[in-house]
């Protein structure tokens, strides 16, 4: 058993720290910088949080897509790219519904972890 506090509780109170302490001290020009690492350690809080799910089920959707293990997900993607480029994900071919899916499923994944705001404003932009 680890050791509390754990590395997510770590980032949360390091970012607290930076924030609420340092930041309304910080010179200025020192002022975006601070905000850049603030902004990177939300970005590992929530990695660490979603684990290896999101990892987990690209594969699984790129292992469905291209027929074969998803295994390494870069050379996975670049098979998927050498798929579009080929035309295979073109209107009325086979494999269009799942790339779209796939590629949609992605920026989902990326804004959950990078950007969860942007994300629920789209969320909310669709449901009105």
């Amino acid at each position: 058993m680890r050791e509390r506090p754990d590395g997510r509780e770590l980032l949360a109170a390091a970012r607290r720290v930076l924030r609420e302490k340092l930041l309304p001290q910080i010179d200025p020009s020192l002022r975006h910088d601070l905000l850049m690492v603030v902004n990177a350690i939300s970005i590992a809080e929530r990695g660490l949080a979603l684990g290896t799910a999101p990892l987990d089920e690209e594969r699984r959707r790129l292992a469905a897509i291209l027929g074969e293990d998803g295994g390494d997900l870069v050379a996975a993607n670049r098979r998927l790219a050498a798929l579009v480029r080929a035309g295979e994900a073109d209107p009325g071919r086979p494999a269009r519904a799942a790339v779209l899916e796939h590629l949609r499923a992605v920026g989902r994944d990326r804004l959950a972890e990078s950007n969860p705001r942007v994300l629920a404003r789209s969320d909310e932009a669709t449901t009105s």
